[in-house]
């Protein structure tokens, strides 16, 4: 403090005294601290050191000793700090902000895959990664999808500024692929054609048959048996099912016709035919009036004219398969 000493005199000649003091205050004192650096969008964070003082951090002068924000660039912050005697004084600090990693993540397909097939995701645009599996690969794949998964990976830098994405992998329905079939049993050598169905036309492949890339095709099995025949399908979003269709296959009834002897022109004959069939129809080859639809007939021997010797039968037998077999059997006539 400072003492000043005012002497004043009248028109007296009379003498006064005052004494006069002045106080003078330091300029106040105090430091600013941040958490500088931080990453885009985190707070920042500047602490004023003297409690004993108010600040005013734009908004007027407060006992707040510390200010916050979120920013995403590089600011600096000017502080004025004042003391109870009213005394001020200005400082500035500077907040430094890193970039937050600008994460990519990229998949075959986008965010789409078939029922039961795999998905793989590679992200980049960071230094490490981490996915919602664990895995801190760049590439991750995801084994046989069955339902709506959720998805994230977050990548960082080594300053330990993070980005985050989050996706949705939906799931494809497989397509609902059929065979129709013209006939569900045939006899062997017949032939059936197979349709497929519920696909997307040209984009079928034969399992068995192998091979064929056609939306039918026709089979002629050669043996018996029931015969499994197999197709793969594949719809708009390119996702592929298989189906299958049975076809049974008979064997043709056995025939048997045993051997008659010669008769005399205009007598009768026994013909016989054995075998596994339930129906049978006989005519004189060549002529298709029926002359018989049992396994044994007695018929007349009758030429067709003096000078031919033998009569020629025919028989058709049907199994209960609807499978036939045919077979002949000459008659010798005695003159």
């Amino acid at each position: 403090r400072t003492s000043y000493i005012v002497e004043g005199t009248d028109e007296n000649n009379c003498v006064g005294k005052k004494v006069v003091t002045v106080y003078v205050y330091a300029d106040p004192a105090f430091n600013l601290i941040s958490n500088s650096p931080i990453c885009a969008g985190d707070e920042a964070k500047i602490t004023a050191t003297n409690s004993g003082l108010s600040y005013n951090w734009g908004d007027g002068f407060k006992s707040d000793l510390t200010y916050s924000e979120s920013i995403t660039k590089d600011k600096t912050y000017t502080v004025i700090g004042m003391s109870s005697e009213g005394c001020k004084t200005e400082k500035s600090i500077s907040v430094e902000v890193n970039e937050l990693p600008n994460l990519k993540l990229t998949m075959d397909g986008g965010n789409y895959v078939c029922f039961g097939e795999d998905k793989t995701m590679h992200v980049n645009g960071a230094t490490y990664y981490e996915w919602h599996t664990n895995s801190t690969s760049q590439q991750i794949t995801l084994p046989k999808l069955e339902e709506t998964t959720n998805v994230w990976v977050e990548g960082r830098y080594a300053n330990n500024c993070k980005s985050r994405i989050d996706t949705t992998i939906n799931i494809w329905s497989l397509p609902d692929i059929q065979i129709e079939a013209n006939k569900s049993e045939i006899c062997l050598d017949g032939s059936v054609t197979l349709t497929a169905i519920n696909g997307v036309s040209g984009k079928y492949e034969w399992i068995i048959p192998s091979g064929e890339k056609s939306d039918e095709v026709t089979v002629t099995p050669v043996t018996s048996g029931t015969k499994t025949y197999e197709v793969r399908g594949e719809d708009i979003n390119g996702c592929k099912n298989t189906a299958t269709e049975n076809i049974i296959v008979y064997e043709h009834p056995t025939l048997n016709i045993p051997p008659v002897a010669d008769v005399c022109r205009g007598t009768e004959a026994t013909l016989e035919a054995n075998g596994s069939a339930s129906y049978f129809e006989w005519t004189v080859k060549g002529n298709s009036t029926v002359i018989g639809s049992s396994s044994t007939i007695t018929t007349k021997v009758t030429p067709n004219s003096m000078e031919e010797k033998s009569v020629t039968y025919h028989v058709v037998a049907t199994d209960m398969n609807s499978c036939v077999s045919e077979d002949d059997i000459t008659v010798g006539v005695k003159e």
